[in-house]
């Protein structure tokens, strides 16, 4: 079992049966293993930004922009993103209702030199249920976690061209999609929210003994920490 596995509190041995589909459909021949060089870089180029209180330059946000797109197009050329569709839409309830300890996520950043304040832990993983629920349908209806990845991809691009000039102007950010501030800012909350479940239901797979739920775990869990800091920054 990986090593990530291991900073998980084991509250039960009863793991959530979303759980164990999702291990059931990664060893059943739906997926290919994925790739921990991908994911460690990943880790690893976001994790410096999340470290330093968020993107400080064009290069950093660029560079976080083609990291995330290669992880995406690796999760789904490996089969994973299908899975986890497959499971929020057919398990919607018990999949937002799996939740991971705040101590168990700041075990997970600190693996990969990231500190938390307990504070910060506990405000994400305190989100309702229905609100993961609700996020997660928001982005089944629009094609998917293929489309929520694109978005991200889309939040560090436009963030690269923003950083030289100045403060990061929602405005602008809106102007390509046509949508307002307060929309755009709720679309990214929402991508938030979805990765809080993503990271939830893929710790207990890996609990459970899936190891590639264990990664994704991890690169899911270093996205939010990122994220965060720079939804807070310029949804303000």
């Amino acid at each position: 079992m990986s090593k990530i596995a291991n900073v998980f509190t084991r509250r039960s041995l009863v793991f959530p049966t979303s759980a164990l589909l999702l291990q059931g459909q990664y060893r059943g021949g739906g997926t290919s293993p994925t790739s921990r060089a991908v994911v460690e870089a990943l880790v690893e180029t976001l994790g410096v930004a999340a470290t330093q209180n968020g993107l400080r330059s064009s290069s950093d946000a660029a560079a976080c922009a083609v990291a995330f797109k290669t992880l995406a197009r690796h999760l789904i050329e490996t089969g994973a993103v299908r899975a986890m569709d497959r499971e929020i839409r057919a398990h919607p309830r018990q999949v937002s209702e799996e939740e991971i300890g705040a101590s168990d996520l700041r075990n997970l950043l600190r693996q990969h030199g990231i500190e938390l304040s307990i504070e910060t832990a506990e405000e994400l993983v305190s989100v309702p249920a229905e609100r993961k629920r609700k996020a997660a349908a928001y982005w089944m209806a629009r094609g998917g976690l293929t489309t929520m990845f694109g978005t991200v991809v889309d939040f560090f691009r436009t963030r690269a061209r923003e950083l030289p000039k100045g403060p990061f102007i929602v405005a602008q950010y809106c102007q390509d999609s046509g949508c307002s501030n307060v929309e755009r800012c709720n679309q990214l909350r929402t991508v938030l929210d979805t990765m809080l479940l993503i990271i939830a239901m893929n710790s207990a797979a890996c609990v459970a003994g899936c190891l590639p739920c264990c990664g994704i775990a991890a690169a899911m869990g270093v996205t939010v920490a990122l994220l965060r800091l720079e939804i807070n920054s310029v949804c303000s």
